[in-house]
Order: structure tokens, then sequence, then C-alpha cells
């Protein structure tokens, strides 16, 4: 049983369609197999998977038009997928909903079955943000409707945020938020760092609503964020570290202690783009020990971005004593 849940202000004439997919998948329930009684230990990936869609492709050496990603690379990225064996996959740049399908029944097929599915369409048409879950997902508070203004001009959000509730387990509810910040290509509209940096504050805007509610919830951002740690939209992003509403980039590492998340072949550059970000409540939570970067010879045959891999435990680990120290104050 797979959930579709609806983006927020969908233009009107795909409401029909996506309403369809709906009703024909099934509706939601709670599985008790998957709200087991004990606190799992659950493994979420962030992964851009590099053009998971059709698109304009060289194909033996000529131009073929809205060509899929070509199998190859699809076989390598799922091959990477099985070997980690995600609870929860955060995934950018995948297509419409016929690529996510595709993804979760190969995924099926080679035992990972991550059968519950949130999808978000802005304003980009070709490139989406999708989060897979074996757990199910319940709520859904994604934005497709975001916009800001540069030099007097309106700009779309491009990809938007995704934002989905996934129940755990009857005790554990986690916050996924999930971004694709603007590329560093440059465009007519507008400087791509300062749409960038607008992006980041929009997010950092739509964490606060999330922790003012609940200072405590377990919110885990993932995303390709096209910017490093020292530039200006993930300080945005991060927020104050004093603040009760900080999010902590979560270091991970590949085996050899190498951090990099991305490679631009063209430029020759290795760079860390992509990071996964926690609340103070979550980060409780993580096992940092058995989390990673997957480091494989032939990474790039997947994609041109290496999966971040974090391993937590499904618990709540001193919420409680949170709680009191607050009363207190």
């Amino acid at each position: 049983m797979t959930v579709v849940p609806l983006p927020v202000s969908r233009p009107s004439w795909i409401v029909p369609a996506v309403a369809w997919l709906v009703f024909s998948l099934g509706s939601f329930c709670l599985l008790p197999s998957a709200l087991g009684a004990d606190s799992p230990e659950v493994t979420l990936v962030g992964y851009n998977l590099r053009n998971y869609l059709p698109m304009d492709r060289r194909v033996d050496d000529r131009l073929v038009e809205d060509a899929p990603k070509p199998e190859k690379e699809v076989e390598a990225l799922v091959s990477y997928l099985v070997e980690i064996g995600p609870d929860i996959l955060g995934v950018c740049e995948i297509g419409a909903m016929a690529e996510v399908k595709d993804l979760q029944g190969r995924l099926r097929k080679a035992g990972v079955e991550l059968p519950h599915v949130a999808w978000l369409e802005a304003h980009d048409e070709k490139r989406h943000l999708a989060v897979f879950s074996r757990y199910p997902i319940f709520e859904t508070h994604s934005r497709d409707d975001l916009s800001f203004f540069i030099d007097g001009v309106e700009l779309p959000y491009s990809r938007g945020i995704i934002d989905v509730s996934i129940r755990v387990t009857p005790d554990y509810l986690l916050r996924v938020v999930g971004v694709h910040l603007k590329s560093k290509r440059a465009i007519r509209e507008a400087d791509h760092n300062v749409i960038r940096r607008n992006e980041a504050a929009l997010l950092r805007r739509h964490v606060d609503g999330i922790l003012e509610a609940d200072p405590e919830a377990n919110v885990l951002v993932f995303g390709d964020f096209n910017a490093t740690r020292n530039e200006i939209p993930m300080g945005i992003v991060r927020g104050s570290s004093r603040s009760r509403s900080y999010l902590r980039p979560i270091d991970l590492e590949d085996e050899d202690g190498e951090r990099w998340t991305y490679y631009w072949n063209y430029g020759d550059q290795y760079s860390r783009f992509d990071f996964l970000l926690g609340s103070r409540g979550f980060m409780r939570e993580v096992e940092l020990a058995k989390s990673y970067i997957l480091a494989h010879r032939d990474w790039y045959d997947a994609s041109d971005h290496r999966p971040l891999v974090l391993q937590f435990v499904a618990e709540e680990r001193g919420r409680d004593a949170a709680a009191a120290a607050g009363k207190e104050q």
C-alpha cells in the first residue's frame, strides 16, 4: 500500500489525476508490522539521483529527446541502495510518478520494501523531490507555492520544500524535510547565489514554524544545497547555535575519512553540497558511529552525488527531561 500525499496548492488540472492515483493505490492505515513495540534502529538515506527522469541525452553518439536515465546508471544506483537497505529514503532529481514507481518497483524486486511515498512537484517541471518510507507517512506539510523577490522581481521556489511526518513507532514521530536549492548555473533572471540565499531563508522559516510549535520535535532535513558549509545559505539554514531551533549538520565521512558528496566533472572539483541536519531533539537519537557516506570505486556510475547514510534509534531520548527543564526556567 502506497500513500502519495497531495502537495498544497496543486494546479487544478493536476488534482484529478493525482487524486485518482491516491485512490487507486489504496487509503492510509497503520500497519502493525511497521509499528513494532520495540525501538528500532532506522536507516535514513539522502541521495541526489542525478536526473532519474526523461531528458535529452546522448545515446550512441546521437541526441535523443526524452531519453530515460541510462539502465547502467539505474542498475548501479539500485545496487547501492540495496546494499545500504534504507528504511527511509529522501531523494532529489527524480521525475514524475512514473519514475517514482519505477524506482520503488526495482527496490521492491531487490528486497527493499518502501511502500509509502510522498512526491512533490513545484515550479520545476522536470526535477522533483520524493520521500520513500518503510513506515507510514500519515501527514504532509509540503510547500510548492513559495516565492521571493529579488530587485522587485518575484521568483518561484523552484523545487519547493517536501515535508512529511513519519510514524516510525506508536511513540516516535519523525518529521523529514527535504530541499534541492538552486544550482550554481547562471541564469538571466537573477544571481544564482542570491536565489539560494532566499531559498535557504524560506526553508529556515519553514523549520522555525515546526520548532516553534514543538521545540523538541524530531526534525531531519536532507537535501542538495548547492553550497558548502561555510557559504551563506548553509549558515542561514543552520540558524544560531544558541537558538533552540538550531539545525546541526551531521558530519558524515566515508571509509577513508573523506566528507565530499559531489563531483563536478567539467571542473574536476569535489565538494560537499549534500547535507543532513538535525534538530536538537532528533540529534539525541543519532547513532553517528554507524552513519557514513557510501564509498564505492564505481560510485559515479549511479550519480554525481554520493548517498548519505544515517542510523538513528526511534526512541525519545530526553524529551521528558527537556520539558521539565523548560518548566523550571
